[in-house]
């Protein structure tokens, strides 16, 4: 009895033994243990300020574009006024604003007798255009809007045209909208949205 009890014990104590490693054995080798809350914690806070640093860069190169997209086009204005579009300079000024591809679209069917209202194609195309503008004074052209969005610019121009022929001068002021598209940091094309075609169209209309 005496030695039975003894293995008994000794059986019963290295079954206690093993059970109490058991814990500190799962929870060395447990792999859901690798990283401390504190570990975690920070990894997230740093994930999220990288986030916020592509966020803020992804907005400053939207900015970028769209501060140098306006800028090509008000210089381009600018060189229109000066008339930097006409004669045999214009070919060279034409590069600096447009691609060698460039399309201006000024058509419209319900301006028939204006020979000008039509598509122009690349820097002659843009100097042609030039020439056609040539043909009325606008001197109260200004521009009162100017939207962005993606590698587009859209104005809004007003004007009181008077064809230089037939010296016909509109009764009121006319508002136009013209869309460009940018790429590279120069216009790939352009398309006149005519506010009041018919009116514009009359006045190129000899009196008989």
């Amino acid at each position: 009895f005496c030695f039975g009890h003894l293995r008994s014990e000794a059986s019963r104590r290295s079954i206690v033994s093993d059970r109490g490693m058991e814990p500190l054995l799962t929870n060395r080798d447990s792999p859901e243990s690798g990283s401390s809350p504190k570990q975690r914690w920070f990894i997230a806070l740093l994930l999220v300020f990288l986030a916020m640093l592509g966020v803020a860069r992804w907005a400053e190169v939207r900015s970028e574009r769209k501060d140098r997209d306006v800028k090509v086009i008000m210089k381009m204005y600018t060189m229109f006024g000066e008339g930097q579009f006409q004669g045999s300079s214009c070919p060279a000024a034409a590069r600096e604003v447009a691609l060698e591809n460039v399309v201006y679209d000024a058509s419209s069917d319900a301006m028939p007798h204006v020979s000008g209202a039509k598509v122009y194609h690349g820097i002659q195309g843009v100097c042609d255009f030039g020439q056609f503008l040539s043909t009325f004074n606008q001197p109260d052209y200004h521009l009162t809007k100017v939207l962005h969005g993606d590698g587009t610019v859209i104005v809004k121009e007003v004007l009181t045209p008077s064809v230089i022929a037939t010296k016909k001068t509109a009764p009121h002021p006319l508002a136009n909208l013209v869309e460009y598209e940018v790429k590279d940091g120069k216009i790939a094309s352009m398309k006149v949205f005519w506010g009041e075609p018919h009116l514009f169209d009359s006045l190129f209309v000899p009196d008989d």
